[in-house]
């Protein structure tokens, strides 16, 4: 597995966060899987309307198909479907920002609660580009 750039500086605060999440029901663990083997892993906690991914590692036998984004896009529509207003990467990983989406400080996420609704909003989509 290969970590984050920038490993916890504090890793017995960390440590200790972690367990007062898991205690409070506030931590989230995402793990990806590919041909059973484990592919990616994220670690984050809810605090207030926020999600915040405190750590992600990722095997690099599966690098081309950037595991850590797949599994990164699916924990914020998790996070979406609880709720949260915010998806915060701590320091050191704005390299999962850029490869989520290249240049830019913030995300904007489109929600759809229906095929239906999705379904209209890229057909308009198509339409205005043509």
């Amino acid at each position: 597995m290969r970590s984050a750039p920038d490993d916890a500086r504090h890793p017995l605060l960390q440590r200790a966060a972690m367990c007062e999440a898991l205690q409070d029901g506030r931590l989230r663990l995402y793990c990806l899987q590919i041909d059973g083997g484990i592919a990616a892993v994220a670690c984050a906690m809810r605090l207030r309307d926020r999600m915040v991914v405190m750590q992600t590692e990722f095997d690099p036998r599966y690098a081309q198909w950037h595991p850590t984004s797949v599994l990164l896009q699916y924990a914020i529509e998790h996070a979406i479907g609880e709720g949260a207003r915010g998806f915060d990467f701590l320091r050191g990983q704005e390299d999962f920002d850029d490869d989520l989406a290249p240049g830019n400080d913030q995300v904007r996420v489109t929600v759809f609660r229906s095929a239906i609704a999705e379904a209209v909003f890229r057909v308009r989509k198509i339409l205005v580009l043509t």
